[in-house]
């Protein structure tokens, strides 16, 4: 594997405490029987799809209209694919959400207002500006910012970066205002996402992040960050015509940031969209891909589906958290392969105390991306008859202890050594590991269903794992596996 020499970003400040961050980028370049291990895959596709395809059917005809625009005048063409998005968005929504598309400006009430933005998803009525038609709207109201470019080319792309960056600063500032008076957070959406990546015992409540392992106070920070402060995503109806080409222009732009502000995990945007490739951020939002066995976070990938299909997706996750209301997800069985493009781990350099981001860069060749497969149908985790005995352990007794005389029970009747074991629970990405030891559930049940004598399907959604069976033909009952709370005991 190909290695190109460090070099030094930039220099930021973190959410939990300063950092310095003396990280540098290695990009690599990938060989094709990598490229498996480089493919994260989003989360199961469902009802979106088909909205997706129809909002696309409808920018297509629209497009093509403003393509027989004659005036050579920029500001009305943007205005034209501002007011598209907007269109497009709105059609989006639920009902009676008090929840609106406005073009305007971003306030945090301690003198933080942004630049111009040109269209973003909101909730209340905010300001009117005069008798325009540009609001005001404090950052805590705002859900979702759109910079939208008729074409998304490496000048376009820069200055839309560096106009939403700010945005993030200011809410963490804004949200660390908020702890300071006593709020205490919900973090039960980015608790659930932290034991799926790191498989870590989920967090109960925010200020637990204080006796984590910094690299993993860094991760959960992270997703609470992405969580609760505005959806940032840059939108080019034309452009980069290959998915190479869009992943090229950020990591030129990301490695010509040397020792700057805002280009931390949290300030990055969520989505960034070039007419048929995206490139987006895999923190939990909805998507989001483990930590991996060298210690590194994928956090941002590639992806070559329909670009509307995940902008629903991002939005109706942000919606569902902020309004507390569920989504028509659906339950359809495929799901969309992402390449993986920047990982990032957490770094202390002891001789000096600086500390911070280590990024990694991948750079296969645009044959290589195109080589990955990228639609797979969604499978429940197939594991053998030892996993379901401990999980109905879990189950009925809140958890297992990973040196308790129990879980010894089970490494000696199946011929197994304490950390296979471990890391068998832990690699289905349904359980997680407290720092005593215990081993419980992501989330309060499991659903299985029997294969054969010596293999099990587990899911956490009973509706896919129900339609699973039925499309392999599998007659087999399935079984809920609810866990009680330990502490009840």
């Amino acid at each position: 594997m190909q290695k190109i020499n460090y070099r030094r970003l930039r220099r930021k400040t973190f959410g939990v405490h300063a950092i310095r961050v003396v990280s540098r980028s290695k990009r690599e370049r990938v060989k094709k029987n990598k490229l498996k291990k480089l493919a994260s895959v989003s989360k199961p596709r469902n009802n979106v799809s088909s909205l997706a395809e129809i909002l696309q059917d409808f920018i297509s005809v629209e497009d093509k209209k403003y393509g027989d625009f004659q005036y050579n005048h920029n500001p009305t063409l943007g205005a034209m694919y501002e007011a598209l998005t907007e269109n497009v968005v709105g059609r989006m929504l639920p009902p009676n959400l008090g929840l609106s598309i406005v073009s305007g400006f971003i306030y945090d009430g301690k003198g933080y207002r942004s630049g111009e933005i040109d269209r973003m998803l909101v909730s209340g009525e905010g300001k009117q500006l005069g008798l325009t038609d540009k609001y005001e709207y404090h950052i805590k109201d705002v859900l979702v910012v759109f910079e939208v470019k008729k074409t998304l080319d490496k000048a376009a792309f820069v200055d839309a970066y560096q106009h939403l960056s700010g945005i993030s600063k200011a809410y963490s500032l804004y949200f660390e205002t908020l702890l300071e008076s006593g709020y205490e957070p919900n973090i039960d959406y980015a608790a659930k996402s932290f034991a799926q990546i790191t498989g870590l015992a989920e967090p109960n409540r925010y200020s637990d992040m204080h006796r984590m392992k910094k690299k993993d106070a860094v991760i959960f920070y992270t997703l609470v960050q992405d969580m609760y402060s505005p959806i940032k995503i840059i939108h080019g109806y034309g452009g980069y015509k290959t998915e190479y080409g869009l992943r090229k222009v950020f990591l030129d732009f990301f490695e010509n940031k040397q020792r700057e502000h805002e280009f931390g995990t949290p300030a990055m945007p969520n989505l960034i969209s070039s007419e048929n490739y995206s490139i987006v951020k895999t923190t939990g939002m909805p998507f989001k891909s483990p930590v991996l066995e060298s210690g590194c976070w994928p956090i941002i990938a590639s992806s070559k589906d329909n670009v509307v299909y995940l902008m629903v997706e991002i939005i109706w996750t942000k919606i569902s958290i902020f309004c507390d209301i569920s989504m028509p997800w659906g339950d359809d069985m495929d799901a969309e392969v992402m390449a993986q493009l920047l990982l990032g781990r957490y770094v202390c350099y002891t001789p000096n105390g600086e500390e911070g981001w280590l990024y990694t860069a991948i750079e296969p060749k645009e044959s290589d991306l195109k080589s990955i497969e990228r639609k797979v149908d969604w499978e429940p985790v197939i594991v053998p008859l030892v996993v379901k005995e401990v999980a109905q352990e879990i189950g009925m007794y809140g958890g297992i202890k990973a040196d308790s005389d129990a879980f010894n029970y089970y490494v000696d009747k199946w011929n197994l050594n304490e950390d296979m074991l471990v890391n068998q629970l832990i690699g289905t990405n349904l359980f997680s590991i407290d720092p005593f030891g215990w081993i419980k559930f992501i989330g309060k049940s499991l659903y299985l269903v029997e294969i054969d004598q010596d293999k099990y399907a587990f899911s956490d959604n009973v509706q896919r794992l129900r339609k699973w069976c039925e499309i392999k033909s599998i007659t087999s009952t399935v079984i809920s596996l609810i866990q009680i709370n330990r502490n009840d005991i």
